[in-house]
């Protein structure tokens, strides 16, 4: 961008033209005080406490502007001369500081805020220690005998309506950025109440944010109120363990407790925006289920053990084993949330100490774990674009993905492709998703339709000729080729599929056609799909035809999956490849450092692991960071599969339903009792730091493997996390990243390939779904503020806004049955059968029923059967 050149109180300075004299001088080291203005909103210029002194140039003389002027809504030019700390200045921030004192309440040792408040620092640096304001200060109370006048206006938000400065932060993150109207100014002048609707509360999934950008402690969390001074506390660098995005946060710790946690912008991935499942989700860290000992099973009973007595076990199991079986008798299942540290060095352990390569995390899918070789050949295994990418974007097309609640982050920058470029957002999905408060258009389509709606507007678009051949790089013949191809995808059958009416259709194919820069995203319900690789292939195939194959911001994602999923892929954790996604045949540089590698024995994958452990070929297994009872889509077929085996051994923070199954059971520390790093789903490496002494004897992953190789006479020399780091730091081959210390504070991006192979359109083909002849059909996801299992609903502040499992009908059936909201309801198929409160949706469609999938009280794979493609259930009032 051009650069100008402009003078802050005498110091020339360099930026780029179009920011504002505050953006200037902040990005300069210049320091201006502000309250309302945040950097990730429109400035407004609403608290004039950012005032500065103006002159600029006119007819060759420098004229002073006759107003002191808001730096943060006034554009620095070319020779703009500013003064930040004149006397004219200075007496006008006092001036405006008396003015918000005049009815602010002086009540600052019983205020949350006190110690890290931008009024209390102002008024420190600018304000008098007397006031002429005689007359009774404004007061917003709800009972006048009371001495605080806090309101809870949300699960986790309380509002003192007199510490209020009108600075607006809060209702403009809620609008501006999240798009959400829970939270609204009422009201005018000094009598403004920040309040949320009649009736309502602050709970959208960023709700969290008012909280930490409000200057003052008008709203404040209940996590933290009242229990310890923010001087009393330590910051710890953090990354949130949940969602694939990789949020940066900072957590407060006194007394080796975690108090809080706050955002710590990375302006690439979070923008300082963390959702609340950040915000709030390190509570399971303290929870009182967290294992603090090794158990072994003694005459059928866990009972605790040392560490030394667990590890002698396992290791004489596993030379048992070894030594009857071979190493293919031993096999290993891992979740997708543990450290980069934890998959190398588990990676080493079994594949050159016991020598197995039967090692996978992708315990989520029934059949298929790996992309076919036509999805591999164009290259869409691996995310081409990266999150800031997307807010350069016009038009999104989301199908079988709640982005809201699996990438919420990823889900804000297209938010901000919204609001700031007016991106045009488009939703396909088989229900409604809270990210339709922004859509431009939201389809409900037939569950387990996704090949036929997406082939169908591939083939739409070429046989209408929407498409531009240049731009699809398409010849003629090609494009017959592909109508005679997808000739079952035809307009009326893909209607008949879908359930959508043809002019619905070819309104969705011209939309695509006219708008460039288009990203297609695909979430969870494409990841566990049963026709997954013929989805990505018919995405594919609408990318190239609308010319939004390769370019900036525009392209085919799939997302989904943990905190760690793209670390799994990247350190190894599948039986076919290496770390950095080495093949085996490039095992030269490993050999060098792990010793000799069983390349030569394939590995089992998931599927195959538990087929020969029910066929008795694998005797001893080790679910590490994983519960798989409740993560397998098939509950009966994982239990009775895990009960087979002769030896199990299960490392995880709590006691869940795999570990009561095991015969060894080892406490593992959270991320927050140890160094690491994570990648998200961008492919940016990023270190988080221990933040508290480990809870009870519990010991990371890559410290318990580095203490069984010890035993095994292969020490692996790993005392820190950094030991670890620093072994597979040169196989990155980035010069300098040699300790983790060295990494960039903001991330480290793998390499990766910016296009996509053109390898020409193709023709997919649907296949017909096996099921039970049942009437509906079930989904699952996220609940309100809660992520997968064990961990969120372990956290007191997200059972606050939902404490507990529903499932959800549509309001039609639940007229037909007589069901009322919160009657109990029972779904049932040969499978098994779950029992939860009824809650009714009205746009959901009746032959579907939508379970969250976070309540170990509710186990949506109790009604999932691994030999169905679509899991159907009939509906019982109880």
């Amino acid at each position: 961008m051009d650069k100008i050149k402009l003078k802050i109180d005498g110091i020339e300075i360099e930026t780029e033209k179009g920011k504002t004299v505050l953006e200037a001088a902040l990005e300069n080291g210049i320091d201006i005080p502000v309250f309302c203005y945040h950097p990730c909103l429109k400035s407004i210029g609403a608290c004039r406490i950012c005032l500065v002194e103006i002159a600029s140039p006119r007819g060759g003389e420098i004229v002073p502007w006759p107003k002191l002027q808001a730096s943060c809504a006034t554009a620095a030019t070319e020779g703009m001369e500013v003064q930040t700390k004149s006397e004219r200045v200075v007496k006008a921030r006092r001036g405006v500081l008396e003015f918000i004192l005049a009815n602010h309440p002086l009540d600052c040792p019983t205020c949350d805020k006190g110690g890290e408040c931008p009024l209390q620092d102002t008024t420190f640096k600018y304000g008098l220690d007397s006031s002429r304001f005689d007359e009774r200060k404004r007061r917003f109370s709800g009972d006048t005998d009371s001495t605080f006048d806090d309101l809870q206006i949300g699960p986790e938000v309380i509002r003192n309506q007199n510490r209020c400065i009108h600075c607006y932060r809060c209702t403009r993150l809620v609008e501006e950025r999240f798009f959400e109207q829970d939270l609204g100014h009422y009201q005018r002048g000094a009598f403004t109440e920040i309040l949320p609707p009649p009736g309502g509360e602050i709970r959208n999934l960023y709700s969290g944010n008012v909280v930490e950008y409000c200057p003052v402690g008008a709203l404040t969390n209940r996590d933290w109120r009242y229990k310890v001074r923010v001087w009393k506390t330590v910051e710890f660098p953090t990354i949130c363990r949940y969602c694939s995005d990789g949020c940066n946060l900072r957590v407060s710790v006194f007394r080796n407790k975690i108090y809080r946690a706050q955002s710590r912008a990375n302006w690439s991935i979070d923008e300082g925006l963390p959702c609340d499942l950040g915000r709030y989700g390190y509570q399971f860290a303290h929870h009182d289920d967290r294992l603090t000992k090794p158990m072994i099973r003694k005459d059928d009973e866990l009972v605790e053990s040392s560490w030394g007595e667990a590890l002698t076990v396992i290791k004489n199991k596993i030379d048992e084993t070894v030594k009857s079986r071979g190493s293919s008798g031993v096999a290993c299942l891992v979740g997708e949330s543990l450290s980069n540290e934890d998959y190398y060095t588990i990676g080493r352990f079994f594949r050159s100490v016991i020598g197995t390569n039967s090692i996978d995390h992708r315990i989520y899918r029934k059949k298929k774990l790996s992309f076919g070789k036509d999805v591999v050949e164009r290259e869409l295994c691996w995310n081409k674009l990266d999150i800031a990418d997307l807010e350069n974007a016009s038009q999104f097309f989301i199908v079988g993905s709640d982005l809201h609640s699996e990438n919420p982050i990823t889900a804000l920058r297209v938010l901000k492709a919204k609001r700031y470029s007016n991106a045009r957002i488009m939703l396909l999905n088989p229900l409604p998703t809270h990210l339709n408060r922004a859509a431009d258009e939201e389809h409900i389509y037939n569950a387990y339709s996704e090949v036929f709606l997406l082939q169908g507007l591939a083939r739409l678009i070429v046989e209408s000729k929407l498409y531009d051949p240049e731009k699809a790089n398409l010849r003629e013949d090609e494009a017959k080729l592909f109508l005679k191809e997808t000739a079952e995808f035809e307009l009326k059958t893909v209607s008949e599929k879908t359930g959508l009416a043809p002019v619905v259709l070819e309104a969705l194919a011209r939309s695509l056609c006219k708008t460039e820069k288009t990203v297609f995203i695909s979430g969870e319900n494409v990841r566990i799909h049963y026709q997954r690789d013929p989805i990505l292939i018919a995405l594919y195939n609408l990318a190239k035809l609308t010319g939004n194959l390769n370019g900036n911001s525009c392209g085919v994602l799939l997302l989904g999956g943990e905190s760690n999923s793209m670390g799994c892929y990247l350190f190894g954790m599948r039986p076919d490849r290496l770390p950095y996604d080495k093949p085996f045949e490039k095992a030269e540089e490993l050999k060098a450092v792990w010793g000799d590698i069983a390349t030569d024995q394939p590995g089992n994958d998931t599927i195959d692991i538990l087929q020969k452990i029910n066929d008795e070929k694998i005797e001893c297994a080790f679910l590490l960071g994983l519960d798989a009872v409740n993560h397998y889509p098939d509950s009966e077929f994982i239990n009775r599969t895990l009960s087979k085996l002769d030896f199990m051994v299960v490392a995880d923070l709590f006691l869940t339903d795999t570990a009561r199954l095991a015969d060894v059971v080892l406490p593992i520390s959270s991320h927050f009792e140890t160094d690491g790093t994570f990648v998200n789903w961008e492919g940016v490496m990023q270190k988080y730091t221990k933040s508290i002494k480990n809870i009870g004897e519990s010991m990371p992953l890559w410290q318990i493997f580095a203490k069984l190789s010890a035993m095994f006479d292969a020490d692996f020399k790993f005392r820190t996390a950094d030991d670890v780091f620093r072994q597979y730091a040169p196989m990155i081959g980035r010069d300098g990243i040699s300790r983790m210390a060295t990494l960039p504070e903001k991330g480290l991006r793998f390499e990766k390939k910016k296009e996509y192979r053109d390898a020409g359109l193709m023709a997919v083909s649907y296949r017909q779904p096996s099921s039970e002849e049942l009437p509906l059909t079930v989904l699952s996801g996220n609940g309100d503020h809660h992520f997968s299992r064990n961990f969120s609903t372990r956290c007191e502040s997200l059972n606050n806004f939902l404490a507990d499992p529903y499932i959800a009908i549509n309001d039609k059936l639940a007229e037909d049955m007589t069901i009322s909201e919160g009657d109990l309801i029972k779904l049932e198929n040969s499978s098994g059968k779950i029992v939860a409160k009824a809650l009714i949706w009205q746009n959901l469609p009746q032959d579907v029923v939508f379970v969250p999938d976070n309540f170990l009280e509710v186990k949506v794979n109790s009604v999932r059967s691994k030999d169905n493609d679509i899991d159907k259930v009939k509906l019982v009032k109880m």
